[in-house]
């Protein structure tokens, strides 16, 4: 090391800062430093307060940008909607988009906290906490928008062993103003009635993005999938979709009907959506049985700042076992597993082999070598505590396939699993989806 990076590094060595951060700082200023040529000793010296200056000024900088990320990391998980919300939720307290109410009403011995509050034309959404000495049963609650009732719900029954914070949910919110002034009003909490009281106000995100008739995919079979209309906002995607495909006998196993959707990032990866569907349709996700044409209404929480998706129906058949009981019929699907190392192989239909694995930090990268046809990925569980680790999302590198994970921790009890099933796509029917 030249004495010129020894006075630098000595200037600044009782700070504390990352390692690699701090290599990186003294990189850039040497490299300043090569460009000039100095030929007297006072001149070296000046220049050296010069650099060292701007050198403490990047370091206040770094450690005041690492204070404000912890900061904001810290807040966000305090956040219930961090802490129990969707995807879409969660990106909005990460973006500073969601409003911090922090109303309090005790009464009856029990004290109601209001936490945060989000609103957009999809959805509005609030969060609270409950303390009292018993555990929290259910809650009877109503909701106000300019004097009138528009929700009045009983929620939380059936189970005394769930947290006592959560979040409630309002749709559709398209007819909200752009800030409305709202009450929520708890009546009965368990057995106990009492008058807990909010009033607040949310100001609207406004970004909306709405289209009918958006796309139709045909075959020559005869077959179909249409994307009939779109409304997106910040934090969720809503979709009215129409699938009508045709169905061989199922011989062995279990079969459903599926689609796939996924968010295109801007680095090209491709993020793997959640999202929940509904139909009207009697019996449409029944094993086994299926429609003439499915109409659905699927919601895609927004993880991502992404415009850009691609969506395609499938049919799984699982293998497994049927069991009934005196009000519902079940199943029990066959597992694989396989060791979580290098080499190993999920043996289903089409096998998956571990060829490589990466992870810092904050992930866990693993490199397949599959059918990625369909972004159905195995699962990474913790046998000893039951955790499990799914995928988040993935690119193709040749003839592997990078799935990113959360953060997988090196023990023992570490493995690959999946449900022993086949699974059969319709990429003629697959639609991309690209907003402004």
């Amino acid at each position: 090391m030249g004495n010129f990076q020894r006075d630098i590094k000595r200037m600044v060595e009782e700070v504390t800062v990352p390692t690699d951060k701090l290599d990186a700082t003294v990189n850039a200023a040497l490299k300043i430093a090569k460009n000039k040529e100095w030929s007297a000793a006072s001149k070296r010296q000046n220049y050296l307060a010069g650099v060292a200056s701007i050198f403490l000024l990047a370091i206040g900088s770094l450690l005041i940008s690492m204070f404000l990320l912890g900061s904001a990391t810290n807040q966000a998980s305090e956040s219930i909607f961090y802490k129990l919300g969707d995807a879409g939720l969660k990106r909005m307290v990460e973006e500073g988009r969601v409003t911090d109410l922090s109303l309090e009403v005790f009464d009856q011995e029990i004290k109601v906290t209001l936490e945060e509050g989000y609103l957009d034309n999809n959805q509005l959404a609030i969060s609270y906490h409950i303390e009292m000495e018993q555990d929290l049963e259910n809650v009877l609650f109503e909701l106000f928008f300019d004097g009138s009732s528009v929700h009045h719900v009983s929620s939380r029954s059936g189970s005394s062993s769930m947290p006592q914070s959560d979040i409630f949910y309002f749709e559709p919110t398209k007819s909200f103003p752009d800030h409305p002034e709202l009450k929520l009003q708890f009546h009965q909490i368990n057995q106990v009635q009492g008058d807990w009281s909010f009033s607040f106000d949310l100001k609207k995100e406004m970004e909306l993005y709405e289209v009918t008739n958006y796309a139709i995919k045909e075959d020559h079979n005869g077959q179909l999938f249409s994307v009939d209309n779109i409304i997106q906002t910040p934090s969720m995607m809503q979709l009215s979709t129409t699938t009508k495909l045709l169905v061989d006998e199922v011989s062995d196993g279990f079969r459903a009907q599926r689609i796939s959707i996924v968010a295109v990032a801007d680095n090209g990866d491709y993020v793997l959506a959640d999202f929940s569907r509904s139909s009207n349709t009697e019996d449409g996700y029944g094993f086994n049985h299926f429609p003439n044409k499915l109409r659905e209404m699927v919601k895609v929480q927004r993880g991502i700042a992404s415009n850009s998706y691609k969506i395609v129906p499938y049919f799984v058949t699982y293998k497994g076992q049927e069991f009934r009981s005196d009000h519902s019929t079940g199943y029990i699907w066959d597992e694989i597993g396989a060791p979580f190392k290098k080499g190993a192989v999920l043996e289903m239909a089409s096998p998956i082999k571990i060829v490589e694995i990466e992870s810092d930090k904050e992930q866990t990268i693993v490199y397949y070598e599959m059918d990625a046809t369909l972004p159905v990925f195995p699962v990474i569980i913790d046998r000893d505590t039951k955790v499990e680790y799914g995928a988040i999302s993935y690119n193709r590198q040749g003839t592997k396939v990078a799935v990113t994970y959360p953060k997988v921790p090196g023990k023992n009890s570490i493995e690959l699993f999946m449900y022993d099933a086949t699974y059969q796509v319709f990429p003629d029917l697959e639609i991309e989806i690209e907003l402004k």
